[in-house]
């Protein structure tokens, strides 16, 4: 099982990171062992609105801690993240559980799931939401710090009302609610009534 790390970050200046991370900065995270790398604006996400997030993918948690120390001495990478106006906000390490489908497409939404973490409603989900996104993937926390979530599940797709569409039709199937009452499963949100509350849809650059 491969990990990412997520980092959640104000940036002043996301044209420029974008450009950086496009013209050079994926390809020296890639010769640091990273081998995935998106970063991503959020839209809507409540107090999350505005903010980035970027996500590195490692083959392991030993290979996260050492991209990270890699990315801190590397007097490149911290000369852009001082010039863009990088300060992090959060820094959470998952695993990843399952994924169907690919990861591409425009748009992100992210839902925060409590329960033990399990890919295994992937089985039950895809198949009601592969019209209408390009791929989805389930994350299992390893490393957060005080939180109430255990998990979140990603969708990938090139519209954000496809990831809505595709998602209520999923949450509110029997069969995958059932799913979530016998694994003790729920998303997170104000009055954990409405999934649509624990969305967060990004942007990718």
């Amino acid at each position: 099982m491969s990990v990412m790390t997520i980092v959640a970050a104000n940036i002043s200046d996301v044209a420029g990171f974008a450009e950086a991370g496009n013209s050079w900065g994926k390809q020296k995270l890639m010769d640091m062992g990273c081998l995935d790398v998106t970063a991503s604006r959020i839209v809507h996400g409540g107090e999350l609105a505005g903010m980035a997030t970027i996500a590195f993918e490692w083959e392991s948690a030993d290979a996260s801690i050492a991209g990270s120390d890699a990315i801190n001495a590397d007097s490149q990478m911290m000369q852009m993240m001082g010039d863009t106006g990088v300060s992090v906000v959060r820094r959470t390490l998952f695993g990843v559980a399952g994924e169907r489908g690919e990861r591409n497409g425009d748009y992100i939404s992210g839902v925060y799931v409590t329960g033990p973490p399990t890919a295994d409603g992937l089985d039950i989900g895809w198949p009601l939401v592969k019209e209408h996104v390009n791929g989805t993937m389930v994350l299992s926390v390893i490393a957060g710090g005080p939180a109430p979530w255990t998990g979140t599940v990603v969708t990938m797709a090139d519209s954000a009302d496809a990831i809505i569409e595709g998602g209520a039709q999923s949450w509110s199937d029997p069969q995958m609610q059932e799913f979530m009452a016998n694994n003790g499963s729920q998303w997170v949100s104000s009055d954990r009534a409405d999934p649509r509350e624990a969305l967060v849809l990004v942007l990718q650059n």
